[in-house]
């Protein structure tokens, strides 16, 4: 599986082209010559925020950081962290992890998304030992971004597992959907 996930990642980053970045918005530049975004300029942020309360409580934040290799291909990480807690059963435990992940702009605000994830997570056995184990994940599918903006957004996704099995998978089923806002795009 893991040269499944190799083989789209590269396929994904294959579409790497040369990108014309036009005149330098500097009208007191007279070079003539095409700048290209500095590396600041090529960045942008986003993520999500997860909050419920009740009988069950989640806690979790995802924040996102990504680099735009050009107008259309970027890449970036997710680092994760996400506080569960059962108040019936009074028990509470965390899962932490992150994501890199690929996604390529084909028209506007349409793109394609390839992302790599690890979360760890305990496994608390009937004795109260807990153990540490791991769920990877290897997400593709695509999004759409909703702009107020010129830079700034909110963008939803919908993605599938490849890596899902049911019965051993940490998640209850292979389709992933995201919301979040994003800002620098």
């Amino acid at each position: 599986m893991k040269s499944l996930f190799s083989l789209i990642f590269i396929l994904f980053f294959g579409v790497l082209s040369a990108q014309d970045y036009g005149p330098s918005p500097n009208p007191t530049s007279n070079t003539g010559r095409n700048q290209k975004p500095s590396f600041a300029e090529r960045l942008y942020y986003g993520g999500n925020v997860q909050l419920q309360f009740g009988t069950y409580t989640v806690v979790g934040i995802s924040p996102l950081i990504g680099y735009k290799i050009t107008e259309q291909l970027s890449v970036g990480v997710t680092p994760s962290y996400t506080y569960f807690r059962d108040n019936f059963y009074r028990i509470g435990y965390s899962v932490y992890g992150g994501s890199v992940f690929s996604r390529y702009f084909v028209i506007e605000d349409l793109f394609l998304h390839a992302e790599y994830e690890r979360l760890y997570y305990p496994v608390i056995a009937g004795t109260g030992n807990t153990s540490k184990f791991y769920a990877d994940r290897a997400l593709v599918g695509g999004g759409y971004v909703m702009r107020f903006s010129d830079n700034a957004g909110f963008f939803l996704m919908g993605m599938y597992d490849l890596l899902w099995k049911q019965q051993s998978s940490f998640y209850l089923s292979p389709f992933v959907f995201r919301g979040g806002f994003v800002i620098g795009i």
